[in-house]
């Protein structure tokens, strides 16, 4: 796991916290699919991002979280976290991010995430 990997999925989490729902949708890359549980179509692109993380947001308002990372893949662009959810029980969830690592028009090296995987266990 490159840290500059695992900072992008911690960002992801604070964001969360902070209700910041365009940070959150900045942190994607313009091609990204999110594939989660939830909406009839189990994957999201980036234009249907916002309304998901509002839902998210408000869900995740006043619930105690624990996030775990692993390194079992040893895949440089993925990062795999076991999420602990709990408010009145405990509610568990694999997060895999891929992050993709590439240039801007100006050369400036950034990291977006190109897909994430949330199933609850």
């Amino acid at each position: 796991m490159r840290q500059d990997h695992i900072d992008i999925v911690k960002n992801f989490f604070s964001l969360i916290e902070q209700r910041d729902i365009d940070g959150l949708v900045d942190l994607f890359d313009e091609n990204c699919v999110v594939y989660e549980p939830f909406s009839k179509e189990n994957c999201l692109k980036k234009n249907n991002l916002k309304p998901f993380f509002q839902v998210l947001v408000n869900t995740n308002s006043d619930i105690t979280r624990e996030v775990s990372f692993f390194d079992k893949h040893n895949k440089v662009d993925e990062i795999e976290t076991l999420v602990s959810f709990n408010k009145e029980g405990m509610l568990r969830a694999k997060f895999i991010f891929n992050i993709k690592r590439y240039s801007d028009d100006f050369g400036i090296e950034m990291n977006k995430i190109e897909t994430l995987h949330i199933d609850f266990i």
